[in-house]
């Protein structure tokens, strides 16, 4: 599953962003994504079912930037590990088992924080350098 919003208000970072090394600007970003996406993390594991803990402990914060040339996009995720892949079936539920969300609930409560802890982190980030 997942969620893809578009922050607006970030054109002065993002120029700051640009005057950086190509190679600065990955870890950067990786940083900033990882801390914006703790709050989605934590939310998911409060809410997600528990039977014997193993999904809790398999719900863990990815990025990922690809390199395409000049130019820069980057993604974070919250997600299930498949060692837990039986979560999807108590986030939409099958035939047998009500749905129980934890996933969508978790991003929806938390994404304008998540916003927020980026746009800090980011500017925190640029300004250090």
């Amino acid at each position: 599953m997942n969620v893809d919003f578009k922050v607006d208000g970030l054109r002065e970072l993002d120029k700051a962003l640009n005057r950086l090394p190509l190679k600065a600007r990955a870890p950067i970003m990786r940083r900033a994504l990882l801390r914006a996406m703790e709050p989605v993390k934590q939310a998911a594991i409060a809410l997600a079912p528990i039977r014997s803990g193993n999904l809790r402990t398999n719900i863990v914060k990815r990025t990922s930037i690809p390199k395409a040339g000049n130019s820069f996009t980057a993604e974070a995720r919250v997600s299930v590990l498949s060692d837990a892949y039986y979560g999807m079936f108590h986030e939409f539920g099958t035939v047998k088992l009500p749905a129980r969300p934890f996933m969508r609930p978790a991003m929806d409560n938390n994404a304008e924080t998540a916003v927020t802890i980026f746009r800090r982190q980011l500017k925190e980030s640029i300004e250090s350098r």
